[in-house]
């Protein structure tokens, strides 16, 4: 078999397979698949059948019979992709060769597979069936009994005499004549489609089909070299941000926010910055502790533009990703925290376990001198960033920097979240590239390019597979597919108090009642990954209205939803809760919205952003074909255009 024929054109793209959640699979499990992914992709990569054997174990024919279940079409009309690679996975339904021999019509067993293969001889057998479930002949009562089968038994053996079935050929030669098989092939085929499982089950209204809601309105040792040992913790910057908001009357007015948080994963023996967050939040919680460390993993490069006027970097800034490419998805050995609950929570700990497969130094309570050097930048930033901004909080009640950069009531002064960002990534880059007294002579980058460059230090990279999964990072939540065949509503599971399906999920009829894991980005619930319990790949879910429209948090959702329950916030599918919620809170006094301060920054943001995409793909598509320019996020301080 040739390497061309074996893999498609069309189809070597296996970044687009269907996926596995391999991080759901027992360890002895996920060892083995993603020993036969990797012989795979290396396979369809180009390498050696010899060289794959020699790595993987998996000899040629073997590799040849899992590359056919991976180009097996699945049933959602996909291919099986990786899904093919899961053990006791049937890809093929039992098809049976030999015909069942003659006996008397009191003979039972062996008969596996007959009545499929008869179907598959005589087509207006199975156009019989399909004709009697199209004319709601047959119904299936709420114990699952099809009602209606001896009609149609009758007359499927009717139609076997008529097509020259003998007496001593199947089914005439079985005790029952087919009849149980006859009955879980039609329930089979009627489970086949969500419309025809929905009316014979009773449904007088069935669920429009499912559409994704675009066509609506819508103790670690001592450190020798890089990422041997790393520091992560948290920092409320001192500072005072700005959230502009427009009550009923169209005129601006201001709210202070006082409380943000910076997360930081710093590496010990270069000082250099590997990845941060910046929290809204008044906690920070596990969601955030695991999105930080998906940055530091993740490349990151320089921003192209900015909103404020004359920032930009210093000439050796940047950061460990961008000025060092081989150092992209690198993992590290151990990692010093401290005892936080978000940080020692267990989805936390599986995080790193799992993916970066780190050690976990905790350090003792109440000793932040354990974690020297991550304090030291964090003392670098207030230095250099928050004590110098209008506005400052000071380290202390009696700090004089409160007083000097206090803007009073010109809240005109304060810089807005956004902004704050942009001064973070400058600030941060600028650290990176700017000489340490704790590595004399050096910055961070140099100290890190010495290490990999120079010294050719060994690095532990992040496996491809998991690169393309980052998102498996944050824990998974299993969820009850729902539905009703007899009132019609489609298959879909409720999460965070809305429902999410696909076309797939939606005509999936045997899966109502089953379990599915689903993953999501905390920092957007408009849509999840979902996988079957074996861990094969179900697909995007799309939520429903109103909640698809735009971006928001796990945090603003559960906001928006409390308040629903206390009846202070109501809004229809043809609402969005996100600007309903931000209008409530405008009409609220100045007291309560500060104490709700956080979430209204957030759905601003959002907001924000939203109506500024919708804007750039209105004139993208009123303006001649010119390429459409990458949209721009409004900062929340930004005054409105007249």
């Amino acid at each position: 078999m040739s390497r061309r024929l074996a893999v498609p054109s069309d189809l070597r793209q296996v970044d687009a397979w269907p996926v596995v959640a391999f991080t759901s699979l027992p360890e002895a499990k996920r060892v083995s698949y993603l020993n036969r992914e990797d012989a795979v992709r290396r396979y369809v990569a180009g390498e050696s059948i010899a060289a794959i054997h020699k790595e993987t174990g998996i000899a040629r024919g073997q590799l040849y019979h899992l590359i056919k279940r991976c180009l097996t079409k699945h049933p959602d009309g996909r291919i099986y992709g990786f899904r093919g690679l899961l053990s006791y996975q049937r890809i093929k339904s039992y098809e049976r060769r030999k015909p069942v021999s003659a006996g008397s019509s009191e003979s039972a067993g062996g008969a596996s597979g007959a009545l499929t293969q008869l179907l598959e001889r005589f087509e207006p057998l199975r156009t019989l069936i399909d004709r009697s479930i199209r004319s709601h002949s047959l119904t299936v009562s709420t114990s699952g009994r099809l009602q209606g089968l001896r009609d149609l038994h009758k007359a499927f053996l009717a139609e076997c005499t008529a097509l020259g079935v003998g007496m001593h050929q199947y089914p005439f030669n079985r005790l029952q004549e087919g009849k149980r098989s006859l009955a879980r092939i039609t329930k089979e085929m009627i489970d086949s489609s969500f419309l025809a499982a929905a009316r014979a089950a009773g449904a007088e209204r069935i669920g429009a089909p499912w559409h994704d809601g675009q066509s609506q309105t819508r103790k670690a040792p001592a450190t020798l070299r890089p990422f041997e040992v790393v520091e992560f913790d948290g920092h409320k910057l001192d500072v005072r941000l700005r959230v502009r908001l427009e009550d009923p009357y169209g005129l601006t007015y201001d709210l202070e926010l006082k409380r943000v948080w910076l997360l930081i994963v710093l590496d010990v023996c270069t000082r250099a910055v590997l990845g941060w967050n910046v929290v809204l939040a008044p906690e920070y919680d596990r969601y955030d502790v695991i999105k930080t460390m998906q940055n530091a993993v993740q490349p990151c490069a320089r921003r192209m533009h900015f909103s404020i006027p004359k920032l930009t970097y210093e000439a050796e800034a940047g950061f460990v990703s961008q000025a060092i490419p081989m150092t992209a998805h690198v993992c590290w050995d151990w990692l010093r925290l401290d005892n936080a609950r978000a940080n020692l929570a267990e989805d936390t700990l599986r995080a790193l376990s799992d993916f970066i497969g780190c050690n976990v130094d905790a350090g003792p309570v109440g000793e932040p001198n354990e974690r020297a050097y991550i304090e030291r930048f964090f003392g670098t930033i207030a230095q250099t960033l928050s004590h110098r901004l209008p506005g400052s909080t000071g380290s202390s009640a009696n700090d004089v920097r409160r007083r000097l950069t206090d803007p009073g009531e010109d809240t005109e002064l304060l810089v807005t979240f956004p902004e704050l960002e942009e001064l973070l990534d400058v600030t941060i880059a600028n650290y990176n590239g700017t000489a340490h007294s704790g590595i004399p002579g050096r910055s961070p980058l140099e100290a890190m390019r010495y290490f990999v460059v120079g010294k050719r230090t060994a690095l532990r990279h992040l496996p491809e597979v998991r690169r393309r999964g980052l998102y498996m990072m944050q824990p998974s939540y299993e969820c009850v597919v729902r539905g009703s065949k007899a009132s019609g509503r489609r298959p879909h599971i409720s999460f965070f108090g809305s429902r999410y399906s696909s076309l797939v999920l939606s005509q999936a009829a045997h899966l109502v009642g089953s379990k599915i894991l689903v993953y999501f980005d905390p920092l957007d619930l408009r849509t999840l990954r979902a996988f079957l319990p074996d861990g094969a790949e179900l697909g995007t879910l799309t939520a429903n209205a109103p909640w698809h429209r735009t971006a928001h948090s796990l945090r603003l959702r559960r906001e928006i939803l409390r308040l629903k329950r206390r009846r202070d916030l109501t809004y229809s599918d043809s609402d969005d809760p996100v600007a309903v919620y931000l209008d409530n809170k405008r009409r609220k006094s100045a007291k309560t919205q500060r104490r709700s301060g956080h979430r209204i920054a957030e759905a601003a943001t959002a907001l924000s952003a939203s109506s500024t995409v919708g804007a750039d793909r209105e004139s993208a598509a009123s303006a001649a074909p010119t390429p459409p320019t990458k949209p721009r996020r409004l900062a929340i301080g930004d005054k409105a255009q007249s």
